[in-house]
């Protein structure tokens, strides 16, 4: 915790050097309605943790640290002098963005905290909790596909490129109610982005993990394109932050490289849960009860079996991993095209 606490207070004052601010935009706030459900979060987290070492299911040490650094960066993002210089540099507003969307869901859900925090309730809240939960029919379905890679995606870019219109960006720096829909917009595809991303579960309960790579790319290729526009054009598009076109290069630049570095970095991430996929499926079928005869007579017996059995496969990892670079090259040719536009 110390640590975390240690990063944000170094980094908060970032905005406001670059902005050239000073005074009363660098208070610390302490809103009941921000602190009291993280707080909560901690605490049931923290019972969770309790219970469960207790009945013999310890939860590990770094996925503790993840998920209170998550909330304390969720915190910073709300709470923090950022906060305050949000509503009048556009680069603060980019790096409470960043905070917000991307890295504090991403440690918070990384972590994988679902257990400790049902655990965490007290038994009658997880038995009403556990008769509410739909079990079959349209709703429970409903949940399903809300969990598949492309809309949850599709939502959290479409968050970002709806408040980055001028008009609904300037009224959310001008207004306390249009600034507060939009960040609270901004957690929720956040979190439910990364809950799609980080599924605990495997196909095909799980979404694919070639779909939460697919998520990856489009989140980072959405990034670049709006961050190079806002840092390359030559005009100012949010006057409500009144800091002229310096600091809305600035924040095109945060939302540009700092973030694409966050997603990059779950997109390795994704490609270890990947892995681990694979050889927890290798060892279920190790533990299948099979005869060796048996395992022999199903294994290839020759090279065109063995050829059959991993074509397939291969050819779909083949076709995602070829994704990467050609995203990469449309990444690049749009980022000089908008360039040129303006």
């Amino acid at each position: 915790m110390r640590l975390f606490l240690t990063v944000a207070a170094c980094l908060a004052p970032l905005p406001l050097q670059a902005a050239g601010l000073s005074g009363g935009a660098g208070a610390w706030g302490f809103d009941p309605l921000v602190v009291a459900p993280l707080a909560g979060l901690a605490w049931l987290f923290m019972q969770g943790v309790e219970r469960l070492a207790a009945r013999g299911r310890p939860v590990a040490g770094w996925r503790q640290g993840v998920f209170y650094g998550g909330l304390l960066v969720l915190w910073a993002a709300l709470q923090s002098p950022l906060a305050a210089w949000a509503g009048v540099a556009y680069e603060a507003h980019a790096w409470q963005g960043l905070l917000l969307r991307i890295l504090g869901p991403l440690l918070v859900l990384w972590a994988a905290p679902q257990s400790a925090l049902i655990a965490g309730l007290g038994p009658r809240a997880r038995r009403g909790l556990v008769r509410r939960l739909p079990r079959r029919g349209r709703l429970r379905r409903g949940l399903r596909a809300l969990l598949r890679p492309w809309p949850a995606a599709l939502a959290f870019i479409a968050t970002l490129y709806f408040w980055e219109i001028p008009a609904l960006q300037n009224a959310a720096a001008a207004g306390a109610l249009p600034g507060a829909v939009m960040l609270g917009a901004y957690l929720a595809t956040g979190l439910w982005f990364f809950a799609t991303l980080l599924h605990p579960q495997d196909p095909p309960h799980g979404p694919p993990h070639a779909g939460r790579q697919l998520m990856l790319i489009a989140a980072s290729f959405s990034q670049l394109l709006l961050g190079a526009a806002i840092t390359m054009k030559p005009m100012v598009l949010y006057g409500a932050y009144r800091l002229g076109l310096g600091d809305e290069a600035a924040g095109g630049y945060v939302i540009w490289t700092p973030s694409c570095f966050v997603l990059l970095a779950a997109i390795i991430l994704v490609m270890h849960q990947w892995n681990a996929a694979e050889e927890r499926r290798w060892r279920r079928a190790q533990r299948g009860g099979l005869s060796n005869a048996e395992m022999m007579a199903l294994m290839p017996q020759t090279a065109q079996e063995l050829w059959l059995a991993v074509t397939p496969k291969n050819r779909r990892t083949a076709y995602g991993l070829s994704m990467i670079p050609l995203v990469l090259f449309v990444m690049v040719f749009a980022t000089v095209a908008t360039a040129r536009m303006f």
